[in-house]
């Protein structure tokens, strides 16, 4: 019950249905399910979020179960945490439980195990900008969910290909495997994941707004504010979800588009994505980035070059090159062209973009350079 209510989004459903099990099991002494339960209370208390007891019960798991000879509990619990921890951007030790987790599933041959690891590896690598190795990883999830017929498995590994390709310049491999994902969607009923939907339709939004189709990205943008707005944030994996409305509009307005009401929608959606940033600390730097944007265009240029400036070490902190690049381009192309500054901002951005693989910003830097 605590993995269904999960996946349709009913959070305090699945918190209840983790603190029952907890119960009984606490009532049973040491074991298997004890470790379970506090491992899956940590990890959903971490959404509302109360970070130190998250850790607290997420250790307390961790203990618990090295004291009891239960290989597939072991594994499941690692996920669980690890899960947690990429949220946190506690890179280190997400790294460390899922590469455990995923050696022994491998000795297990537990399959759909080693899928949900490999799926949260990759994500954990794009969130750091390592475009490339996460690429690769989403080809190797595609490949054993298809082995297995596995759909959900195979949505996840499509879901980080197209961000994969997004972020790497390939536009038209981007809006291929997010096809593929749409369609999947509607032939396999049996796959509901809300956090996997808004995913989707922001990455539609975003693929759609590199290929300049303004109309159909403005569409997938407007679902997927429609889906997060009836849902709490659960999933750190639906960053893009939430993140892309914002970037869309943003983008719109700041290109000169004579759209209505871009002013409120846009920030409409940083609020919305604040929401993410707020259970999920990896959104914070990202947050405050789309915020710059939206204090500029409204004509608060001090403020936003402020909040740039927080975003920028922020994502030093939290070791996110990619939005340290992100921050650096932000703050550099909204310099006068005769500031010093400016060309050795952007040539920083350039290169943290040329090491991640983000060619479409590394383009788009670039080009930022030649024009003062």
């Amino acid at each position: 019950l605590v993995e269904v209510y999960f996946t349709t989004n009913e959070v305090l459903l699945s918190l209840f249905s983790a603190f029952r099990s907890l119960n009984l099991a606490e009532d049973a002494g040491v074991s298997p399910e004890l470790a379970r339960g506090y491992a899956t209370v940590g990890a959903l208390i971490g959404f509302i979020p109360l970070h130190g007891t998250a850790t607290s019960y997420l250790e307390r798991a961790i203990e618990t179960i090295e004291s009891v000879d239960d290989m597939n509990a072991l594994i499941w619990i690692h996920i669980v945490a690890g899960f947690y921890y990429i949220g946190a951007g506690n890179w280190q030790e997400a790294s460390r439980l899922l590469d455990e987790a995923l050696m022994r599933a491998e000795r297990l041959g537990d399959h759909r195990r080693r899928e949900d690891i490999l799926g949260n590896i990759a994500t954990l690598n794009s969130l750091q900008g390592r475009f490339a190795a996460a690429a690769e990883l989403a080809e190797q999830l595609i490949e054993f969910a298809y082995r297995r017929s596995a759909d959900f498995s195979l949505g996840i590994g499509l879901d980080i290909k197209a961000n994969t390709s997004l972020h790497m310049g390939n536009f038209d491999r981007s809006l291929d495997s997010l096809q593929q994902l749409e369609s999947l969607f509607r032939e396999e009923a049996k796959i509901f994941d809300e956090a996997l939907r808004i995913e989707m339709h922001g990455l539609f939004a975003l693929t759609h707004l590199r290929r300049s189709e303004i109309t159909e990205s403005l569409e997938a943008a407007g679902q997927a504010m429609e889906l997060s707005a009836r849902s709490t944030p659960s999933n750190y994996s639906s960053f893009i979800g939430y993140a892309a409305p914002a970037c869309v509009y943003l983008q719109l307005w700041e290109d000169g588009h004579q759209l209505a009401d871009l002013d409120r929608l846009s920030w409409k959606a940083c609020k919305r994505f604040r929401k993410y940033a707020r259970v999920f600390p990896i959104g914070q730097p990202r947050a405050l980035l789309l915020e710059g944007l939206h204090h500029w265009l409204s004509g608060r240029r001090a403020r936003a070059h402020q909040t740039w400036q927080e975003s920028l070490e922020l994502s030093r902190e939290m070791a996110m090159q990619y939005d340290e690049g992100l921050a650096l381009y932000q703050i550099g192309i909204h310099l006068e062209g005769n500031d010093p500054q400016r060309q050795e901002t952007l040539i920083k951005a350039a290169e943290i973009f040329q090491q991640t693989g983000a060619d479409f910003d590394l383009e788009q830097t670039e080009a930022s350079l030649k024009h003062r």
